[in-house]
């Protein structure tokens, strides 16, 4: 069947143009034999990316069936393409959004970064505590 679960988001936590979105649902969607690495190329090419350029990708999953093995599709991808991968695991979008937008804002609160980190989202539940307290004190 089809799965529409891959998002990408762009530095600062917000979704990424529409082009992106279709891009993500081909990647879900690639059979095993298509060529993953000419999809990515292209679409590299297409939008001017220096795929040479370092980079670092956060992957957060839902509770999808699908999720781990597109989990798993991404890191290896990205690891092959000279990326560093960061999962953090089970997540809500929201969740992941922020902690993109927080890395790109303040990188030190997230260090050190390591393969699997579910420490961020304490900083995510603090900023969500402090915004309440602070509507209520309003």
């Amino acid at each position: 069947g089809s799965d529409n679960g891959a998002k990408i988001m762009d530095c600062h936590g917000e979704m990424m143009a529409h082009s992106w979105e279709d891009f993500a649902g081909e990647l879900a969607n690639a059979s095993e034999g298509e060529d993953v690495a000419k999809l990515v190329k292209e679409f590299a090419a297409k939008e001017t990316i220096d795929l040479s350029s370092p980079s670092i990708v956060f992957v957060g999953r839902d509770t999808r069936k699908s999720s781990p093995m597109l989990r798993d599709c991404v890191v290896k991808g990205v690891l092959a393409m000279g990326g560093k991968v960061y999962d953090h695991g089970q997540v809500t979008t929201p969740q992941l959004h922020w902690i993109v937008r927080s890395y790109n804002q303040n990188p030190s609160l997230f260090e050190p970064l390591t393969g699997v980190d579910r420490n961020h989202l304490k900083h995510y539940n603090q900023n969500i505590a402090d915004a309440v307290a602070e509507l209520l004190d309003g």
